[in-house]
């Protein structure tokens, strides 16, 4: 992560202005190429069905269900696995409930049904509901499932937030389940190089167009010992690793994501 403030960033100009930290994990998932081959042509062992492959090829990426490596998070969301991702609200409920848990005002965006759970991506205007609902024939009134373990601080502020949205109230998510400003920068910043390193360009074009465009230009030996050419490896590499299974971090919301 690059030291100090990002001069150049300005959230309100960026495509990731609304991105929490699951559009972000999509972002890396979707440009990793094992991932994008797995969601193009998912293997079908001969002892499984067509269903039941591709779901056991999800749960290994963190996933209910392979998505679309082209499809953008905040228009086709993915649906994550509730283990993976502490901010998604689940509930247990009976079938002819469910209708009574989605907040009025807030839209589908994604959903799946499996054996044991009903995973959904709501939403209103910028804002994001992800829900996972379990079935409970004898459970009369919906009821919020909270795991006591180390994410238990995430879990209550995303059941706080649905909670505000199902009574009406002018619902902001806690700022502790979104990333900082330094964070959206630093990962808009990790993605820009990925997709640099992708299109051809070498960790010098990307000290200098990305990381230092403000920097007096380094040539020779000064460039090949200069700090500047290490910590521009230093994000290069921690850009490959979020693109290589450091999604999951990123899930995890971690204080620090972008050192996965």
């Amino acid at each position: 992560m690059v030291n100090g403030e990002h001069p150049g960033y300005n959230p309100l100009a960026s495509p990731y202005e609304s991105h929490d930290f699951a559009d972000f994990a999509q972002e890396f998932l979707r440009r990793n190429p094992a991932y994008r081959e797995a969601a193009s042509f998912p293997p079908a062992p001969a002892c499984l069905s067509e269903g039941e492959a591709q779901q056991r090829l999800a749960h290994a990426w963190g996933l209910c269900r392979l998505v679309n490596p082209d499809a953008l998070p905040r228009t086709s969301p993915a649906l994550w696995q509730p283990a993976c991702h502490p901010a998604i609200v689940q509930i247990r409920c009976s079938h002819l409930a469910i209708q009574t848990v989605v907040p009025r005002g807030y839209a589908p965006l994604a959903e799946h049904r499996d054996a044991s759970a009903h995973h959904l991506v709501l939403g209103r205007s910028m804002q994001r509901l992800r829900l996972c609902l379990w079935p409970a024939s004898e459970q009369e009134l919906p009821e919020l499932c909270l795991a006591k373990d180390k994410d238990l601080p995430v879990r209550l502020g995303a059941a706080a937030f649905y909670a505000a949205a199902c009574r009406k109230e002018q619902a902001t998510l806690r700022a502790s389940l979104l990333p900082s400003h330094y964070q959206r920068a630093a990962l808009v910043r990790l993605l820009q190089i990925f997709d640099a390193l992708a299109a051809g360009a070498s960790c010098r074009d990307i000290a200098w167009t990305i990381v230092f465009p403000r920097h007096e230009r380094l040539t020779g030996s000064v460039w090949k010992g200069s700090a500047e050419r290490r910590h521009c490896w230093r994000l290069i590499s921690q850009a490959r690793r979020l693109a290589d299974g450091g999604h999951l971090r990123l899930l995890a919301l971690s204080r620090s994501p972008c050192q996965a």
